[in-house]
């Protein structure tokens, strides 16, 4: 009887090994070493995957402060990893881009790298729910005026201005400081000008 006690405790002790690297290398000791159970990585790779981590982890941190700080501004409320027809799908594209309003379905918003500021976020989030850049409101030229000379010439677009029926501004007052205004240098020539100027 002790014998057979013996024998069923030595056969739980024997591990287990179904072929693969992982329980080979689980099995003589040296996976908690390993990475992915089987890769022995050099100091500057684990440098660059701890880096990698924290990046991700640091965007996602970025847009949830901006979808945070949209919600303290207004009455809009975000559902992370809703389930929803309609849902924001943030990716790591080239550059910072959204389509303003509602599209339906899953509606894409880059955070591309240099992107990752709560100003930026927020901007592109405000987009997607409707909101047109604030120098293009109708009315902005009694407050501001665009020194398109210091524009390139291939972004004047982004000065268009929209029409009451395109953009409604709710009566509000024009906003200089608003994260829909752009900076008094976007997209100019010389760094030395300003092509945006308050009237």
């Amino acid at each position: 009887m002790q014998d057979s006690k013996k024998v069923s405790k030595d056969l739980k002790n024997i591990p287990i090994d179904d072929g693969t690297e992982a329980s080979i290398n689980r099995n003589q000791g040296v996976a908690g070493h390993l990475f992915e159970n089987d890769i022995v990585l050099t100091l500057p790779q684990v440098k660059a995957l701890l880096n990698e981590n924290t990046r991700s982890s640091r965007w996602q941190n970025i847009i949830r402060a901006a979808l945070r700080h949209i919600e303290t501004e207004t009455c809009v409320r975000f559902k992370e990893n809703g389930y929803g027809q309609n849902y924001l799908y943030f990716v790591k594209a080239e550059g910072c881009w959204s389509g303003v309003g509602k599209k339906g379905g899953r509606q894409s918003i880059s955070i591309g790298r240099g992107c990752e500021v709560v100003g930026i976020v927020a901007h592109e989030v405000l987009h997607a729910l409707g909101l047109w850049h604030e120098q293009s409101r109708d009315d902005r030229d009694s407050k501001i005026t665009i020194n398109y000379a210091y524009i390139y010439p291939n972004t004047q677009g982004n000065f268009e201005k929209r029409s009451f029926l395109t953009s409604d501004n709710m009566g509000l007052p024009y906003d200089f400081g608003s994260v829909m205004h752009y900076g008094s240098k976007a997209f100019t020539v010389r760094h030395d000008r300003f092509e945006l100027s308050a009237l």
